[in-house]
Formats: structure tokens, C-alpha cells, sequence
């Protein structure tokens, strides 16, 4: 059974918790992992810029962070351990907004997109991206 925790330290926009958890078990389970464990945070513009700039060294704000465990110099202790995907709610709602997009449906894309990165898929090259976009696309498809 997957491990999957959500903080939400924004307090502008409702979100249901309990659908995201179904959602990230779901896009877990669909890739073959069935004991790992992730967090979710939810936060604003001023905190995803904060914690863009900290790590990223990139001033403005963005839809999702990822930060994945098994880069980090102790990741192999505990492989089961995915990592954190920070998401902008606020981005999420002004992008929706512009799209013409439910929130909820922004928010599930940036969701399976941050644990994609987790698993180790990247965006970098036009044909990362355009593979990555394709699993997304299915995954939003098929769960969200």
C-alpha cells in the first residue's frame, strides 16, 4: 500500500484532499509501485516562488515543484521513499481560469506531471517532453 501524505499551507482555494491521495496512488500503482511513499504539499505564489528561487534559483512563481529522494546523498537507504511535489494552487487556479479548465483538472495534471519527475521521467529534450506529455495525457485519461 502506498504512503501518501498532502499538507495544504495554502488557504485560498478548497481542494479535496481525499481525491488527490486517490489520484497519486492511482498514477503509483499504474507504474508498478505499490509501497512508496510521497507528500504533497499545496501552497501559494509567494511560497512556490520562495522555494523556486531557493533551489532553482528561478525569481517567479511555477506550477509544481519535485524533488525527488533517491537524488539526494542518502536516497538509497530508504528506495520506497519517492519525494515531495510541491503545487501551486494559485497558478493551478489562474491557469485553469485561462484554459478554461476546471481547477481540479489543473491540479491532477500538475499532480501526475510532479510524480512523474519522482519516478525519474524528465522534460529537458522536445522528445522527453513530448513522451512525457503522452503519459500525462493517458494518465488524466484514465484517472483523474
Amino acid at each position: 500500500m502506498n504512503k501518501i501524505s498532502i499538507k495544504n499551507l495554502q488557504k485560498k482555494i478548497k481542494i479535496n484532499s481525499r481525491k488527490l491521495k486517490t489520484l497519486a496512488n492511482n498514477v503509483l500503482r499504474s507504474r508498478g509501485i505499490d509501497s512508496g511513499e510521497l507528500s504533497i504539499v499545496l501552497v501559494d505564489d509567494p511560497q512556490i516562488t520562495d522555494l523556486h528561487k531557493r533551489y532553482l534559483n528561478k525569481n517567479s512563481p511555477t506550477d509544481v515543484l519535485a524533488f525527488r529522494m533517491s537524488d539526494g546523498e542518502f536516497g538509497k537507504i530508504n528506495p520506497q521513499i519517492l519525494g515531495d511535489v510541491i503545487l501551486s494552487v494559485e497558478t493551478a487556479q489562474s491557469q485553469a481560469s485561462r484554459l478554461k479548465l476546471s481547477i481540479e483538472s489543473e491540479v491532477n495534471l500538475y499532480l501526475i506531471h510532479g510524480i512523474l519527475h519522482l519516478l525519474g521521467f524528465s522534460d529537458k529534450t522536445k522528445l522527453e517532453f513530448k513522451q512525457m506529455k503522452k503519459m500525462q495525457e493517458e494518465l488524466m485519461e484514465r484517472y483523474a
